[in-house]
């Protein structure tokens, strides 16, 4: 995997929010083999970051650039090799409505191709463009601070702080083990003493 690269996992929602692509489309292509998700779980479809660049791609195509359907799932087996490359060094050229790789180890295009009308597809964009949705998709709320919430199908749809994914129970077990509010935000950065201060108040009433 190479350096920097996003280690996250993501829900079949998030993933459709951050792609483009319906629930109904990631569950159909998943169901026929035409793109499933890196990660399988018992709870659903568990997308990696790398899976969101290549379905980011996957609409392009089909949606912006009129790639039909049919020739997608031709090239599916080319567009999940791209999953082991670098992404910054591929490139895609679509002609005449066909989709046509440079492969990133040889830089020879896989088609034999005339040259004229070819447009690229600058993954290097789609990239960045991916890691700023991600980055918003996990930011959070101005008014999330100090907040305990239940969200379905994150962490077991257990108590967290509001606008992250850290398990309330998480919290109290340091705050249990006598952890003071600086010792825990150097556990937590992205806490506040706020939400502390509302895992101590749930503890003291329960």
């Amino acid at each position: 995997m190479p350096t920097g690269e996003i280690v996250q996992a993501f829900t079949e929602d998030q993933t459709a929010r951050l792609t483009g692509a319906s629930v109904g489309q990631l569950r159909s292509w998943d169901r026929t083999n035409f793109y499933r998700p890196s990660i399988s779980v018992v709870q659903g479809r568990v997308y990696t970051f790398r899976d969101l660049l290549n379905l980011r791609v996957i609409i392009t195509l089909r949606r912006d650039l009129g790639i039909s359907l049919q020739h997608l799932r031709e090239v599916g087996p080319k567009l999940r090799e791209l999953a082991d490359a670098d992404w910054s060094d591929v490139r895609l050229f679509v002609h005449k409505r066909r989709v046509v790789f440079e492969n990133p180890r040889t830089t020879q295009r896989e088609e034999v191709l005339s040259g004229q009308g070819l447009l690229g597809i600058p993954l290097r964009d789609v990239k960045a463009q991916m890691r700023d949705a991600v980055a918003h998709e996990f930011a959070r709320r101005d008014n999330a601070a100090g907040k305990i919430e239940k969200v379905r199908r994150v962490v077991g749809s257990e108590p967290v702080i509001a606008g992250t994914r850290i398990k309330v129970d998480s919290v109290m077990a340091f705050l249990d083990d006598g952890y003071d509010d600086a010792a825990i935000l150097a556990e937590y950065p992205s806490l506040t003493k706020a939400d502390i201060a509302a895992v101590r108040a749930r503890k003291t009433a329960a």
